[in-house]
């Protein structure tokens, strides 16, 4: 899938939240960054950037979504 500037924002499931609330839709004149992530130690170190560039940006209109996915789970 590739998305460009405009495009509808796919949905997606998160199995459990770690930290923050909950995404449940997203908001018009909000910007997302969604990163998705196996468990691998280049990806967590990219997470906790993540995580601070959330907290650089809290008050702006920036979310940051970091999903760890597990490579070995059942698809379906």
């Amino acid at each position: 899938m590739v998305l460009r500037m405009e495009s509808l924002a796919p949905s997606f499931k998160a199995e459990s939240w770690l930290r923050g609330q909950p995404v449940t839709n997203f908001q018009p004149g909000r910007v997302y960054n969604v990163e998705w992530a196996t468990l691998s130690g280049p990806c967590a170190a990219a997470m906790l950037r993540l995580v601070q560039l959330q907290q650089a940006y809290k008050d702006d209109d920036l979310d940051v979504v970091g999903n760890a996915a597990n490579e070995r789970a059942a698809i379906g």
